[in-house]
């Protein structure tokens, strides 16, 4: 297992465990030393004492100010700083995809950004100045001895997402999208979301065209950056999941598919839980599904037994706050052996379908409070102390900024389901595979927000996605194992003239 796999560490002092660390190696800026992986993408671009570092994958969108083939991304983005400010980097990030964070230093200031979703994790230190992709890189050098919930919550080990950008220890925050982080006073300013969408009136075709057409430019980069290795997707019998198969459609035989179900399933067991039926019903959708799959294809059965050393767990748990799915991570690195690999998740398609909206409440903040409720049932804080921590949050985060056709539950999802959970899904298999969601730009979030609410809840959108890239796949239950011919056809035969 690899340590910090795809990281790095931003310091203006020298950090000995990193030193020590065979697999970093460390980059001279002014003033701060940067410590990253050696597979860990760096652009670096320096004008006099000012300099701009980008890390990770940055996929440009034909749509924006900086082109798919251009050789150094840092030196455009710092090409647009110099004349426009913050704000020229900001609107050239609103057509950039990927997995990755940007640190820049003009003025004096140190300035922070990550991709739109927040999938590269951004953790940092306010006291020390110090920015980081892991929470353990920072959490060892505080001192801190006792992590703490500060509003009480009694399920502490739940997802981390309802506590917005605050972590178990006090000295150490998280960067949420579409935020800059500015050092050394530690303020996070909202940058995105501010302006009128520029899709609500766009005819709906011509939006099903752009983001299809996004999401190939997307996936063409990738093929582009390791064309020897197979492009990884894992697949279940969902929505999103659906959305990403389509998309491979022209791209079968270069990918390695995977599913991972429950040892019932390899057993013919009856289902016990709620999990094992989930996995189930996926598996044999799948299966349904076989022609239409890449051949190159894996079923992961969880392990019965433990698949972990005692050295493999330690390393897991310093690269992700929580654990996600562990047993799995070797299972993993058996199918893609070159840590070099790219894998497509179907993560945060689901923006387009009103994840938390509720249209029966017609205000804004009941909405909200419908998602403070949630939270309070699954960490089980203090209620007056969670209520009062929530609108602060709120407050803090400038909701008041947004503009008028901003729905407030999508940005509390974008902001912080995905930064504080699904960022950290991807540092767990970081180890093997770097993980991309191919709808990870702002541009295409816009796109997938736009249509009215009442038809976003009933995911028109995304399944006229699917229809648009691979029709077929439509044919097939979504969670379901009832295809479109028992639920439709069927009934229409045999009700007779």
């Amino acid at each position: 297992m690899r340590l910090y796999a795809r990281g790095f560490f931003l310091s203006p002092t020298s950090i000995t465990f990193l030193e020590e660390l065979d697999h970093y190696r460390c980059i001279e800026l002014t003033d701060y030393r940067l410590y990253a992986d050696t597979i860990t993408e760096i652009g670096i671009a320096r004008d006099g004492d000012d300099w701009l570092v980008t890390i990770g994958k940055l996929l440009p969108l034909s749509t924006g100010d900086i082109p798919a083939t251009s050789k150094d991304i840092a030196d455009e983005l710092l090409r647009l700083l110099q004349p426009n400010g913050l704000q020229g980097v900001e609107t050239a990030l609103y057509d950039i995809g990927g997995r990755h964070a940007i640190i820049l230093k003009t003025g004096g200031k140190l300035y922070a950004y990550h991709d739109a979703a927040g999938h590269r994790t951004v953790y940092f230190n306010t006291d020390q100045r110090f920015v980081a992709s892991h929470f353990d890189m920072l959490d060892r050098l505080t001192g801190e001895q006792e992590y703490s919930c500060p509003v009480g919550s009694k399920n502490t080990r739940t997802s981390p997402d309802g506590l917005w950008d605050v972590t178990e220890n006090p000295y150490i925050k998280a960067l949420l999208p579409n935020h800059r982080l500015a050092l050394p006073d530690g303020t996070q300013t909202r940058f995105g979301l501010r302006s009128a969408n520029p899709y609500t009136k766009v005819a709906w075709q011509e939006k099903i065209e752009l983001v299809h057409r996004l999401w190939h430019e997307q996936l063409q980069q990738l093929f582009e950056l390791h064309p020897k290795l197979p492009l990884g997707v894992s697949l279940s019998g969902g929505l999103d999941s659906r959305t990403v198969l389509a998309h491979m459609r022209p791209y079968l035989d270069n990918l390695r598919a995977f599913t991972y179900t429950a040892a019932n399933v390899k057993t013919g067991a009856k289902p016990t839980s709620f999990w094992q039926r989930t996995m189930t019903t996926d598996h044999n959708i799948l299966g349904q599904m076989a022609d239409h799959l890449p051949q190159d294809f894996y079923v992961l059965v969880k392990p019965s037994a433990p698949n972990l050393t005692e050295d493999d767990n330690e390393v897991l748990a310093r690269n992700a706050i929580r654990n996600h799915g562990r047993p799995y991570v070797p299972m993993y690195k058996d199918l893609f052996p070159d840590i070099n690999s790219i894998h497509v998740r179907g993560n945060f398609v689901e923006m387009g379908r009103l994840i938390r909206g509720n249209t029966a409440l017609p205000e804004q903040r009941d909405r909200l409070a419908a998602i403070l409720e949630e939270v309070v049932r699954r960490r089980r804080p203090s209620l007056k102390a969670y209520t009062k921590f929530f609108w602060a949050k709120v407050e803090e985060f400038q909701y008041e900024s947004l503009h008028d056709d901003v729905e407030y539950t999508d940005v509390y999802h974008w902001e912080n389901r995905s930064s504080r959970w699904y960022a950290e899904i991807a540092n767990e298999t970081d180890t093997v595979f770097d993980s991309i969601v191919p709808v990870n730009a702002r541009r295409i979030y816009q796109i997938l927000t736009s249509p009215n609410a009442n038809v976003r809840r009933g995911a028109q959108f995304q399944t006229d996605l699917i229809h648009r890239a691979w029709p077929e796949l439509l044919a097939y239950g979504i969670n379901s194992e009832e295809d479109l011919y028992t639920t439709t056809l069927r009934q229409q035969l045999t009700e007779g003239p």
